[in-house]
């Protein structure tokens, strides 16, 4: 975790052939080159000119994270923000650490990037990641280790090649699966989304149905058409989902000031656009609930949700939600319903396809490292040794 007081100024500019890396000055300007570069790359909503400039906007000044420019062969350029900051761990590993569209700060990265990636032309990335990792390993009076939150597969395997062929070490520090419904396929095959999953979920989004129509009526989805309902229908997804995680004892996705602001920000930047939808369901005047959703570029990404659960454990209004938001895009044409990471009985039964989310650390190759990654390796074999024994 960062260290107290131990801040690392963003006052910077370093230049080896073909990267620049510079303190981040104009944001504005940020997002104008953002936007050229992404309309030729194959980026998610989590790198997306919308998300970025709400991002920045929202973060404090002196936890604004460095730009970086790549050039690339053809001319076109690649654009990355790095987050600077220092750890320190087990009292004795002291880094300088980077962290790819992340400031470092647990307490400040908490929008949760997903789907993460250099910006580059689509077709370049492999050349913008060896040119970046190859211009930091010819810099290492500066840095200690990448940070890389939340890739791919195939994003994943760019990185571990380039950092291989840069000589830095690599340690996967985590990975997560996310699930999707592959919207085009079921559309294209003419085979019935609800049709399409297990006898059980469809029993119970049936079930679901069927006992909200009695008690209440006809069930409905309303898609705010104003920026003024859109954030009508946030402040009751807030309220539900907050209610839900706090008879937990935790605190929701949105209990800070700074979380309020960033989606208020992107919620108004983006719902004209079509890039952000607050979709709330009914049962004749009974609310069941809403879902946060981001559409960019084919993918419908359900990024946040709030439901008004009921005492009877029939129904399921998570299930019964989604499955009519999914039956939604199918109709407007999208290719792809992203669950998104984490292991979810709701996601998995839900979806028709599986993906994995890997965290990376690109690491100088430092003794102190490799010690601690040797540790690691062999409390993980003396747990597994451990476990079989029982």
């Amino acid at each position: 975790m960062p260290v107290a007081g131990n801040t690392v100024s963003t006052d910077t500019r370093i230049e080896v052939p073909g990267v620049e890396i510079t303190s981040l000055a104009d944001i504005e300007a940020v997002v104008r080159a953002w936007r050229e570069v992404e309309a030729d790359a194959d980026s998610s909503f989590f790198v997306s000119a919308d998300w970025t400039d709400a991002w920045l906007r929202s973060l404090p000044e002196e936890a604004l994270p460095l730009l970086v420019r790549i050039a690339l062969d053809d001319d076109s350029t690649a654009l990355a923000l790095l987050g600077r900051t220092r750890t320190r761990r087990r009292k004795v590993i002291r880094s300088r650490v980077l962290a790819l569209h992340e400031t470092g700060d647990r307490e400040l990265d908490i929008f949760t990037v997903e789907h993460n990636r250099l910006l580059a032309r689509a077709g370049a990335e492999t050349n913008a990641w060896h040119s970046l990792l190859t211009a930091l390993a010819h810099r290492p009076d500066w840095w200690d280790e990448l940070r890389v939150s939340a890739v791919t597969r195939s994003e994943r395997d760019r990185v571990l090649a380039a950092a291989d062929e840069a000589g830095l070490d690599t340690r996967l520090i985590d990975s997560k699966p996310y699930y999707f419904v592959n919207l085009r396929n079921l559309r294209e095959s003419g085979q019935d989304y609800l049709g399409s999953l297990s006898r059980n979920t469809r029993h119970q989004v049936r079930r679901s149905a069927k006992l909200y129509e009695q008690e209440y009526g006809e069930v409905t989805l309303r898609n705010a058409e104003s920026v003024e309902e859109a954030l009508t229908f946030f402040s009751r997804l807030c309220e539900l989902h907050e209610a839900y995680w706090n008879e937990r004892g935790l605190p929701g996705a949105f209990a800070t000031q700074l979380s309020q602001a960033f989606h208020r920000r992107l919620i108004t930047n983006c719902v004209p656009e079509g890039h952000a939808q607050l979709t709330r369901i009914r049962a004749g005047d009974h609310e069941i609930g809403y879902l946060y959703n981001f559409v960019h570029r084919g993918t419908v990404s359900s990024y946040q949700s709030g439901f008004n659960y009921s005492a009877d454990n029939r129904v399921k209004p998570g299930l019964l939600g989604h499955c009519l938001v999914v039956e939604k895009q199918i109709e407007a044409g999208e290719d792809v319903y992203d669950f998104l990471m984490g292991r979810s009985q709701y996601k998995s039964s839900l979806s028709t396809d599986e993906g994995e989310m890997s965290w990376l650390s690109i690491q100088r190759p430092r003794l102190m490292f490799r010690l601690e990654a040797l540790a690691q390796r062999i409390k993980a074999r003396l747990t597994v040794s451990r476990n079989s024994d029982d």
